[in-house]
């Protein structure tokens, strides 16, 4: 699975997999943890799941750096977002936005 369809299954049924209010923190904790192959009890059909797109990852990244006008993207896009959000709910909506944004400039076929 690459990694923008698993963010499309959060947005879609984010209780699921983050209990709660909408959180940016939360959400790069429950992804990280994925990453890493820790911490995930999200249910038994995730168990085989194998997920790609870490490139494309850090090329969120990076866009996520031009497109908030920060000079580099070393703080990583969450810090990023976060610092340009009012709360961390504006920032986990702001992330999905900037997400589908990048996700149309460049993967148009999608």
């Amino acid at each position: 699975m690459h990694v923008f369809e698993l963010y499309d299954k959060i947005k879609s049924k984010l209780g699921m997999f983050i209990p709660g209010e909408r959180s940016l923190r939360r959400l790069g904790s429950f992804i990280e943890g994925f990453l890493a192959g820790v911490g995930y009890q999200a249910g038994r059909q995730w168990e085989q799941a194998r997920l790609t797109g870490r490139e494309d990852l850090l090329k969120f990244n990076s866009w996520v750096a031009k497109e908030l006008g920060f000079s580099n993207s070393t703080s990583g896009c969450e810090n990023m977002i976060l610092s340009k959000a009012h709360s961390d709910e504006d920032a986990f909506d702001l992330f999905f936005r900037l997400l589908d944004k990048f996700r149309k400039t460049q993967f148009p076929a999608e």
